[in-house]
């Protein structure tokens, strides 16, 4: 079933970024973020970015001995705790708060510390699986796909596992493409991208569609806040009607506020 409640009038807008390993989705993520805030004025949004890297799940003893040896595949789908992150979307979209939890790639487990969500507008994910799995691209209102050359993609990795995130050997790196990341990506990543609504070649280079892509988002918003204002100002309206006897006004809005539910989007499909 899917994550996504019945009434999605005020459901926060959520983006699904993909792409293969060091494409760079978290930067195009950033950027279209940074866009989104520019206007903040005009359309008031607060905007929110989670890393799908932050969802691996946690190693029992041996696959721990694994990762410590760099003989754990990161780059599979069983690496992610998919219930977690669905989790955590359905609660988003629910309008519950929910905490992101943080991975420690120095140490390959999960932190005790959360980063705590309450109440966004936009959510951008950024993860090479976000279109793998069908109830979370359901959870997606727009679709991202990443796309760079494969030796783009290997000369970035070289530089962020050597340098950035794990100092690594040259030799343990490109080992580690070949064996996991490669297979990986035309394995699951690269089937996923006919899912996508959007297609960003070249990436973050790719200014023009990433302006593009974020101008839509912006009209999208603009068109939803324009949407909530005509329905409260009806429901006011309904509401001041019932209160002077003229009529029983039920609108779906009005319903909505009168239902006993701690949840205001309705009972979740299971």
């Amino acid at each position: 079933m899917s994550l996504r409640p019945a009434d999605e009038r005020r459901t926060p807008f959520v983006i699904g970024v993909a792409g293969g390993a060091s494409s760079g989705k978290k930067t195009v993520c950033q950027m279209i973020m940074d866009r989104l805030l520019e206007q903040d004025s005009s359309i008031g949004v607060k905007v929110v970015l989670i890393k799908m890297e932050d969802f691996y799940r946690e190693l029992d003893g041996e696959e721990a001995k694994a990762a410590a040896a760099g003989l754990y595949n990161f780059d599979h789908p069983n690496a992610v705790d998919f219930p977690l992150l669905e989790q955590c979307l359905e609660d988003i979209l629910h309008g519950r708060p929910t905490n992101i939890p943080q991975y420690d790639f120095h140490l390959n487990r999960r932190l005790p510390t959360t980063t705590r969500i309450v109440a966004p507008d936009v959510v951008i994910v950024s993860g090479i699986f976000m279109l793998y799995k069908r109830r979370v691209r359901d959870a997606l209102k727009l679709r991202v796909f990443v796309d760079v050359d494969s030796d783009v993609r290997l000369a970035r990795q070289v530089v962020r596992d050597t340098e950035v995130r794990y100092q690594m050997q040259l030799e343990a790196v490109l080992t580690a493409y070949l064996k996991y990341v490669k297979p990986s990506f035309e394995d699951f990543i690269l089937p996923s991208k006919k899912f996508a609504d959007v297609i960003i070649p070249r990436g973050q280079e790719n200014t023009v569609a990433i302006d593009l892509l974020t101008q839509h988002i912006v009209d999208i918003l603009d068109e939803c806040k324009s949407e909530s204002k005509e329905v409260a100002s009806m429901t006011a309206k309904a509401q001041d009607l019932s209160l002077s006897g003229t009529v029983e006004a039920r609108t779906a809005t009005l319903l909505a506020s009168l239902n006993k539910s701690n949840d205001k989007f309705g009972d979740l499909p299971q």
